[in-house]
């Protein structure tokens, strides 16, 4: 965003392009900081930039902010760290290890000890260990801090939380629609559990998480239970309903049908289902409080 902001400011009065071009790029840096601003309404983006091993704090720095303005995005990720992730307990046999990576540099002034990264007893915690340490160029920032698991086991898992978070709601939009694939209208009776379980394993099939070993395993294993008797008398209650309402339709749109009509048939099976399940709504333990 910084470097946008900045190309296109540059751009903007760059004399080789038109006037309606310079007119049109000032639009787009005013439509583009429009949205810039609202990132300090949320602390998200600051925690997930430091929390990236290439950038951390070094990147503000880079991009000219303000030295108060770096000082409150770390104020903000410790914050948050020492809100609800310093005291999360580790697994037992989790050793934290404080050692730094430090590379021996052959320029003289590279390791002048006043320049030289705090050492592990002027850490205070797994935080600053990590700001203290030089930054990494990686491709995938969730497979990095995976593996700094054991090393940083509660900073770990609050990177992966921040940097887990869909930098757009495209992804969520998708999978929101296609939710109605999953539930249409005539398949409106899966639970919350089986609806979640089949938009997860689209999702993982899509990205090959799907293995033949695993499909063979799954169907060797024991059928799923039924979902209970309240959830079947659910069912039935509900056709219940519906059987009274299309009687009392028919019956109000038809109201001088003569015996041999389509409408007064129609009726007539309909009132019959309502009789039925009438009688055997009563017999039911849930509506006669039977015991079963």
């Amino acid at each position: 965003m910084d470097y946008l902001d900045s190309q296109l400011a540059s751009q903007a009065i760059n004399p080789i392009y038109s006037t309606a071009i310079q007119a049109a790029v000032t639009v787009g840096k005013k439509l583009l900081n429009s949205y810039y601003d609202k990132t300090d309404h949320s602390e998200i983006y600051r925690i997930a930039m430091i929390l990236h091993p290439q950038f951390k704090l070094n990147y503000f720095k880079r991009a000219g902010w303000e030295p108060e303005w770096i000082d409150t995005a770390r104020g903000i990720i410790q914050d948050e760290f020492a809100r609800a992730y310093a005291d999360i307990e580790v697994e037992i046999g989790e050793q934290v290890s404080l050692k730094l990576s430090t590379s021996h540099s052959t320029n003289i002034f590279d390791n002048l000890p006043l320049l030289s990264p705090p050492v592990a007893s002027e850490l205070h915690n797994e935080l600053h260990v990590y700001l203290g340490t030089n930054i990494e160029v990686v491709e995938d920032p969730l497979q990095w801090w995976h593996s700094k698991h054991s090393t940083f086991p509660c900073l770990s898992r609050m990177a992966m939380d921040y940097l887990s978070i869909p930098a757009t709601s495209v992804n969520v939009e998708c999978v929101f629609s296609k939710g109605r694939l999953v539930l249409s209208h005539i398949r409106n009776r899966l639970s919350v559990e089986s609806t979640r379980a089949l938009m997860c394993l689209g999702a993982w099939s899509r990205l090959d998480f799907v293995k033949d070993k695993d499909i063979i395993a799954a169907t060797s294993q024991p059928a799923v239970p039924d979902e209970g008797e309240l959830e079947e008398n659910w069912e039935f209650g509900r056709m219940l309903y519906f059987a009274l309402q299309l009687t009392t339709i028919i019956l109000a749109t038809s109201p001088g049908a003569p015996p041999g009509s389509a409408a007064s048939i129609a009726a007539l099976v309909f009132n019959n289902v309502f009789t039925h399940l009438s009688v055997s709504a009563h017999q039911s333990p849930v509506f006669s409080g039977a015991q079963p």
